[in-house]
This record gives structure tokens, C-alpha cells and sequence, in this order.
């Protein structure tokens, strides 16, 4: 199966069901050059490059006997490295904190907004005046791009709600483009061309491994 982001195409790679991480760690990296005066200590100026922010995840499984650890290898095999890519999320927060009623779409029609590189996303189909419809780090995705909401967020009378994000948006979405907020994912290719296990002389084994979001 193939998988378009943003400009390229990629193979996609489906990730085994079991067993599941005994080890997530999640990493959100931001690109901030800091430049302080040695004249007027305290006195910085701040650059943030915009669109140089990224998601990258640490995964660890169980110990796994043969059979078990089988479909892990495999998948790690057709990878190639990092040439293929695959589909991944938060597993610990399969559904929004908030209450995420409505249908949500994204709101194309306010000139100038949903620029590549926005931190805010505008979207519409909310159930209307509802406190609290997203919660900080509730997740939402939009196609196969990965957010993460920084703020609380009330829909207002018209079933619209400004959403600050992150990672900035990658691409411009269409308007009317769905808003999944359950079991989101984004897409992911392995950090490092190599793949390594471990086994025991019980033989058990174990499999680590880290990867970076699709720009």
C-alpha cells in the first residue's frame, strides 16, 4: 500500500497488532536559535524557525518469544531502513480529554488562514457553544498529519473553533477536510537505517526502536 505526504509518496508498512509497547516515550523538538548579547546579559533575541518543529518516538517492546517477535522482525525488515513508512500515535490517549462533540471539519473559508507553518488550526462542524470541546494534548489529525491541541477550547455560537496546535500545520488542508480526534496517528519512518535485536539465553527477545515523523 502507498501513502502520500505532503509532496512525496511512500510505501506504507503495516505495523504488527501484538504485543503491544511495554515503552513509549514521546519527543517534541522545536528549532529556537537564541542569540544574548555579552554587552546586556539577559537581553536576548529569540528566533523561532518556523516549520522546523518535529514529533519523534522512542518504542520498546516486551520480551518475546520466537513466534511473538517474528512479525516484529519482519516489519522492521520491509522497512528498508528508512524508505518505507508507517502509521503510529499516542496509544495511551486513544480518545480527547475534551468532550469532542460535533462532526469537526476544517474551516477553509477565513482568508489567510491554514497557512503551511500556522500554529492555529481553523475548523468548523463542532456542536455549537460547548465549553471545553478540546483539552491541552488532546490529539486531532488531519489526513495523515499528527497535532496536538495547546490549549483548552470552547466551540462558539456558529460551531467553529480556532485550535492552537502542534506542530505547525504542514500543508494548507482542503476545506471541509475531516478532523479525526479518536485513534490518531501520523506517519513515521525509523530514525537510523539500522535495526537491532536482543536475545536472551532464555530466549526471549527483545526489540527497541526510534523514529522520526514524515516531513
Amino acid at each position: 500500500m502507498q501513502i502520500t505526504v505532503g509532496a512525496s509518496t511512500y510505501n506504507l508498512i503495516a505495523m504488527p497488532a501484538a504485543p503491544g509497547f511495554s515503552d513509549l516515550s514521546i519527543t517534541m523538538e522545536d528549532h529556537v536559535a537564541v542569540v544574548e548579547s555579552p554587552y546586556a546579559p539577559g537581553n536576548a533575541q529569540t528566533q523561532i524557525w518556523p516549520g522546523a518543529d518535529r514529533w519523534s518516538l522512542q518504542l520498546a517492546l516486551p520480551k518475546m518469544t520466537a513466534q511473538q517477535a517474528g512479525p516484529w522482525q519482519a516489519f522492521l525488515a520491509a522497512l528498508r531502513g528508512k524508505a518505507n513508512v508507517f502509521q503510529i500515535g499516542d496509544v495511551s490517549a486513544g480518545t480527547p480529554q475534551g468532550a469532542a462533540l460535533g462532526a469537526p471539519l476544517v474551516d477553509g473559508t477565513i482568508s489567510g488562514g491554514n497557512a503551511v507553518s500556522a500554529m492555529v488550526l481553523n475548523t468548523k462542524g463542532w456542536r455549537a457553544s460547548v465549553y471545553g470541546q478540546l483539552m491541552p494534548n488532546d490529539y486531532l489529525q488531519v489526513g495523515v498529519r499528527l497535532y496536538q491541541a495547546t490549549a483548552q477550547v470552547a466551540s462558539d455560537a456558529g460551531g467553529k473553533i480556532q485550535i492552537p496546535i502542534w506542530p505547525s500545520l504542514r500543508e494548507t488542508p482542503a476545506d471541509g477536510a475531516a478532523i479525526t480526534l479518536v485513534n490518531t496517528v501520523g506517519v513515521f519512518r525509523l530514525s537510523s537505517n539500522k535495526r537491532t535485536w536482543h536475545t536472551t539465553n532464555d530466549r526471549l527477545t527483545q526489540i527497541s526502536f526510534s523514529c522520526t515523523e514524515v516531513r
